[in-house]
């Protein structure tokens, strides 16, 4: 059992030329519960040219906890992510995105359900900030669950709230920089490195009291497919990287997925949509087997 005010909390937020997203982000984090133990916030710029270096300063000189700026200038939400473990010194990391909020509270219960064990990784709520926005990229679920098998990969956790304790990347090591935002993959950085826990043996849950609300701003179908075929692109690149490997656990879901579509399919243009979007599957796969780093285990 740990002391929970003896636990050091980095938190870790990526962005790149959002200042304006950032600045409401990070205005929510002035709210925070501290009270019980050490803080630090990373904060990564991965390369912006717009006002985000300034917002950041500007921020640290209203902030009652400790700020690190710094600048990753390699594309890519992994190298992003992986920059900022590299900077962080907690025990217990956080992540969150640059158009999220999080609530009073968000500290402090990751502090309570990370008290027991470090080594552990956690997925919290993810609500809809804005009901005005589409549906999408979020969690909401109101009970705890628990990852028992790679058919529940998909969406079980998200990266824009997400902890695990540091010794966790002794185990699995850091952020795969093939995927993820910045990428031709476009996403997946987070399922990945999900999947990976999971083989390791290393418990990974999802607990609804770690709160953030995601102020994603989509409201058209076109953000929406565009969004819905990135998410498939990096899914397509994980079944590459996985089958190069041996496993094969992943493919499942994806055989189930398609299946349902062609056993449902009529001729109409939302299903002749839904169908190219899944060819995104195999573009996917094809992508990560044309990068020159395709023969690297991450």
């Amino acid at each position: 059992m740990i002391e929970e005010n003896l636990l050091n909390v980095s938190a870790i937020i990526c962005t790149r030329n959002r200042a304006g997203s950032l600045t409401r982000a990070l205005r929510a984090m002035l709210e925070l519960d501290l009270s019980d133990g050490p803080f630090e916030l990373i904060i990564v710029d991965n390369g912006s040219s717009d006002d985000t270096k300034f917002v950041i300063e500007e921020f640290a000189g209203k902030s009652n906890f400790q700020i690190r700026y710094v600048f990753e200038p390699k594309p890519g939400l992994s190298y992003a992510r992986n920059c900022g473990l590299r900077n962080a010194s907690g025990d217990l990391i956080l992540f969150t995105d640059d158009d999220c909020y999080v609530e009073k509270e968000w500290v402090g219960v990751a502090r309570k359900l990370f008290a027991d064990n470090l080594e552990k990784m956690i997925g919290g709520r993810v609500e809809q900030f804005n009901k005005s926005h589409l549906r999408l990229a979020i969690k909401t679920a109101i009970s705890p669950e628990k990852l028992d098998s790679p058919n529940m990969i998909y969406g079980f956790l998200h990266g824009a709230n997400m902890a695990f304790g540091r010794c966790v990347l002794a185990r699995i090591g850091y952020f795969d920089v093939r995927f993820g935002a910045g990428t031709k993959l476009r996403a997946a950085e987070d399922t990945d490195f999900t999947y990976r826990a999971l083989i390791a043996g290393i418990p990974v849950t999802y607990e609804p009291t770690l709160v953030v609300q995601h102020d994603h701003g989509r409201s058209g179908k076109h953000e929406q497919h565009k969004l819905e075929y990135g998410y498939t692109l990096g899914i397509g690149g994980m079944l590459a990287k996985n089958l190069l490997n041996g496993r094969t656990d992943l493919m499942r879901p994806i055989y189930w997925d398609v299946r349902s579509h062609l056993r449902g399919w009529n001729d109409n243009q939302v299903q002749w949509r839904e169908l190219f979007s899944k060819i995104a599957y195999l573009n996917g796969a094809v992508r990560f087997l044309v990068q020159a780093s395709w023969r690297k285990s991450s």
